[in-house]
């Protein structure tokens, strides 16, 4: 059907139909342009995955301490909450999984809200808490995070590699809020941590189950 057409109309009628994108044209000379086709698979890698995590760690590193732990803890969780929206929206793009893609949808709802909390949380005259050791257990959380990611988060199957990355954030999330129950004088913050520790096995449950039935099946 589309013997006799050249190949720049080929690929107009293609991107037309929804099948192509195609990076603008760089030269007028057909010799010599540059267009760059990528087909839409909707395939979406453990790199994918991992970029948003990569993306916050940067930004929570780059944050300067006050020496205030709760106001510190306030300033990494409202990145780490963000992290784990982003990771939550790249696999509703391209999950399959109907259980995933209902925790995903979940868990971006639940992370929007705690960070709405958490603007509330610190705007209040509070005894600032001085604790020395609380901000290196945090990073040591999320490094440890981080290693694990990528250590077991790499089996090439979307939806294994999602269930894996989202209970090691939720774990980490867990961890931190442990820390700020223990280096914390925010009344709020801590209540909010204290929900959070015992709230982490229900929002494993289905993670794990996913991740028990899919190794079983292998």
């Amino acid at each position: 059907m589309l013997e006799n057409l050249s190949l720049r109309t080929k690929l107009k009628q293609l991107a037309f139909g929804g099948l192509l994108l195609i990076a603008p044209v760089l030269s007028q000379d057909l010799k010599a342009q540059t267009e760059i086709v990528t087909f839409k698979t909707g395939a979406v890698g453990h790199e994918d995955l991992m970029r948003p995590m990569n993306s916050m760690m940067d930004k929570i590193f780059s944050i300067k301490m006050s020496g205030d732990f709760d106001k510190d803890y306030v300033s990494i969780m409202e990145e780490f909450q963000q992290g784990g929206i982003n990771l939550c929206k790249i696999y509703e793009m391209s999950g399959e999984d109907a259980k995933l893609l209902e925790n995903a949808k979940v868990s971006v709802v639940e992370l929007k809200e705690d960070q709405k909390q958490l603007k509330t949380f610190y705007n209040k005259d509070v005894t600032a808490s001085t604790a020395k050791t609380g901000h290196n257990e945090l990073m040591q959380t999320l490094n440890s995070m981080m290693k694990q990611m990528k250590d077991k988060g790499q089996s090439g199957d979307l939806n294994k590699d999602y269930a894996v990355v989202m209970s090691l954030y939720n774990w980490a999330n867990s961890e931190m809020a442990k820390v700020e129950l223990n280096c914390g004088q925010n009344s709020e913050l801590k209540n909010r941590c204290s929900a959070i520790v015992d709230e982490f096995s229900c929002h494993e449950n289905t993670l794990n189950e996913w991740l028990d039935k899919s190794f079983a099946e292998k």
